[in-house]
């Protein structure tokens, strides 16, 4: 089931910036503060940039809360992504994976729980979601639907 699938990833990833929070916090709560910030405002930002436009927002979404979130920013039409959506949801991941690793590098148990708990996230997302969702506009999309529209 797609939702399983997309809830669980979704709690994997919460969870590995759990794991960063926490592995900052020790160090420096302002930068675990400040990691927290940027983490919502690039969550934000993603999903004003992709989420908002894919057309399984409306009830289909596998994550579920991304789909719900969608609601509450301003509506974009489903279309293809361009440079700039890209940019939006480029820029906040990395952001996100690489802020953190100055701090994690100093307790390698906290880098390596959180790399391998991403790495499970991604690969769940990429074997198990992206093979059967409808965003036929997005580049990693590999179901039934996209392979009808080419």
């Amino acid at each position: 089931m797609n939702r399983f699938h997309g809830v669980t990833s979704l709690f994997l990833i919460c969870a590995s910036i759990g794991i960063v929070f926490f592995g900052i916090y020790r160090f420096s709560s302002g930068f675990a503060w400040a990691y927290a910030l940027v983490v919502g405002a690039g969550m934000v930002l993603l999903l004003f940039s992709y989420c908002a436009k894919c057309p399984c927002r409306d009830g289909k979404c596998s994550h579920v809360l991304p789909g719900l979130a969608t609601r509450l920013l301003p509506k974009r039409k489903t279309a293809s992504y361009t440079t700039i959506d890209y940019t939006g949801l480029i820029i906040p991941l990395t952001v996100i994976f690489l802020y953190p690793q100055y701090w994690l590098i100093k307790t390698p148990s906290l880098l390596a729980a959180f790399w391998i708990i991403a790495a499970v996230a991604i690969i769940e997302i990429s074997t198990c979601i992206c093979t059967k969702c409808e965003n036929t506009n997005c580049p990693l999309c590999r179901s039934e639907a996209k392979k009808l529209n080419e």
